[in-house]
């Protein structure tokens, strides 16, 4: 959809119009609870276009696994650090992928070129 040029709030509505679970909604719906995060029994179709954004956005969704996006300095201090992604481990397709590859990527160029060219 967002190839298709709909933007992440066009998308939000769509999901919601076909009565797709949210991923919190979804979890729930598998017996799968996590912490701080609670499914909304009323409005369990209630897309936000942020969701949509994190879903583009996330290598991850490739089927891809990333350690080391953050760190501590030391195991007594427990505030997080980004780190550099050259530091990253990147294991690609260890799951099953929820975003074609080749359609993530294309996305991923389609939106830096957008960005590049608002600059």
């Amino acid at each position: 959809m967002a190839l298709g040029g709909l933007g992440t709030d066009q998308i939000a509505c769509r999901l919601e119009e076909e009565k797709i679970l949210t991923p919190v909604n979804y979890w729930y719906s598998k017996g799968i609870r996590r912490p701080g995060l609670k499914s909304s029994q009323e409005y369990p179709y209630k897309w936000h276009h942020s969701t949509i954004i994190n879903i583009l956005s996330k290598q991850e969704y490739c089927g891809d696994v990333i350690n080391f996006k953050t760190y501590s300095k030391s195991y007594k201090n427990k505030k997080r650090y980004e780190n550099d992604k050259e530091n990253w481990a990147v294991f690609k397709d260890i799951h099953e992928p929820i975003i074609d590859r080749t359609v993530w990527e294309r996305y991923r160029n389609a939106e830096a070129d957008e960005h590049a060219k608002s600059k």
